[in-house]
């Protein structure tokens, strides 16, 4: 049956229920709420009643919806994420590092992969990814890479974050296959990638390549709620029962339905996507008219990923950072800004009205002079290919923590990674040395206006004081 938890949730409604249990709002009736969202949202807000199933212990609605998602997607388990890829990167790397373990993490990886490395008290391998030559964002890690690291140390898994935040592609296949070869277990961060099973014209998932655990935020490109996720089984070296103890134990208690309806209809999207090929052409028919009047009747150019979904955007005379500004002045929202252009995430639905839209807002923008250009900050840190934290974590927590300004802690060890955000890959992670040359980066990035997680309103940064 399709859509079960909906109908779930629609039967339940049926019954005109009177609430004396969780949540407060009572289907919207205290607290004074708009009539719209009473009707529309929170009348299916509600807890693990009688008939709803349990999420944690399915049986019933979610788990028939579950093995849904897992025909559809072909894997050999799948699970609903409530609180975001993050907790499925947490879950994947606590059930397969123990404490001491050596794990590959490409600096590319999200601060969430991080932090689970540091929860699982493993040691991380950092590698260097390869970098794109037009745009200078991280692409991905290759076989010789993992060669390198396996001179030095003894890994047992690797993480590969896939494709990147960017939308580009490396060849992830060669990569999962050395990796089994030499007993490692792969896990892929694909939170921007749970819509590339939807037709071969997308670039192939790292579940149908042989990835033993998948990630993917099924909000990112799929129409679903923020903080909605889904996790991927895709071999027998996955310990299940270590898995499903990290997800039961991360996970709410308390799970929102309005997320577990909202992945169901997202899985549903995919579903019909795959099996009408109107979809389909639909997509890249608009892409192609969008990309074509955007070429020919604007000043900006732009740059197209490997995924086809995401587009780089620039304006000759102006920094990522200033044409995220002048975008947002006309109501355009991109993905980010960075140095160079602004990244767009494309809909997988296109309207007539949309696109008109887009590119009439779009035309109101002039590029600078050719005398006003700005010069172009380097945007590239020099890390080693090779790299780890020359402390354990557990050492790391035994150590005082003071607070110094950004320009007087140069050379010392942080004690919080510095992060901006978006994307949320760390510049330096904890445990780490911040150069000279990280601090100037830093420094460029907060007088552009990007947002940096670590660094106080008052630019200062929290060091270890005895290292």
């Amino acid at each position: 049956m399709r859509y079960p938890i909906s109908t779930s949730l629609q039967n339940h409604h049926h019954k005109n229920p009177i609430s004396f249990h969780v949540p407060g709002h009572k289907y919207g009736l205290v607290g004074g709420v708009k009539t719209e969202s009473r009707d529309t949202l929170l009348k299916y807000d509600v807890t693990e009643l009688t008939g709803l199933d349990d999420f944690h212990s399915p049986t019933d609605a979610i788990n028939e919806s579950i093995k849904r998602l897992e025909k559809i997607y072909s894997s050999k388990g799948s699970y609903y994420l409530v609180n975001g890829s993050t907790v499925g990167n947490l879950a994947m790397i606590l059930a397969t590092c123990r404490a001491g373990d050596k794990i590959i993490v490409p600096r590319n990886a999200h601060k969430s992969v991080i932090n689970a490395v540091e929860l699982a008290d493993a040691q991380p391998i950092f590698v260097q990814p390869e970098r794109d030559i037009e745009t200078g964002t991280y692409v991905g890690i290759s076989v010789e890479m993992i060669k390198e690291v396996r001179r030095t140390f003894d890994v047992s898994a690797c993480l590969l974050t896939y494709p990147s935040y960017y939308g580009q592609i490396f060849d992830i296949k060669a990569v999962i296959d050395y990796c089994h070869d030499h007993n490692m277990v792969v896990l892929v961060d694909e939170a921007h990638g749970a819509h590339l099973l939807l037709n071969e014209l997308f670039p192939p998932s790292a579940l149908a390549l042989g990835a033993d655990i998948v990630v993917q935020s099924a909000h990112k490109t799929l129409p679903s709620l923020t903080m909605t996720s889904w996790l991927h089984v895709g071999s027998s070296r996955v310990n299940i029962v270590e898995l499903e103890r990290y997800l039961s134990m991360l996970q709410s208690s308390s799970p929102s339905y309005l997320f577990l309806q909202s992945l169901e209809n997202a899985m549903e999207f995919v579903y019909d996507y795959t099996e009408k090929k109107e979809y389909v052409e639909h997509f890249f028919n608009g892409r192609k008219i969008f990309l074509n009047n955007l070429q020919q009747t604007t000043q900006l150019t732009f740059v197209e990923m490997d995924d086809p979904l995401k587009i780089y955007v620039q304006l000759n005379g102006y920094s990522g950072y200033e044409l995220q500004s002048i975008l947002e002045q006309v109501g355009i929202f991109g993905e980010l800004g960075d140095a160079k252009g602004v990244l767009w995430i494309l809909p997988l639905q296109w309207s007539a009205t949309y696109l008109e839209e887009c590119i009439g807002r779009v035309k109101l923008l002039k590029p600078k002079n050719e005398e006003n250009i700005m010069e172009e900050r380097k945007n590239i840190i020099d890390f080693p290919s090779v790299s780890t934290i020359p402390y354990t974590y557990k050492d790391l927590k035994k150590l005082e923590i003071q607070i110094s300004p950004i320009d007087k802690a140069l050379g010392s060890v942080v004690a919080e990674p510095l992060i901006p955000y978006p994307p949320g890959i760390p510049l330096v992670q904890r445990g780490e040395r911040l150069t000279e040359e990280i601090g100037e980066e830093i420094q460029s990035l907060i007088k552009s206006g990007v947002h940096v997680q670590g660094i106080t309103s008052t630019k200062h940064v929290k060091v270890f004081s005895t290292i």
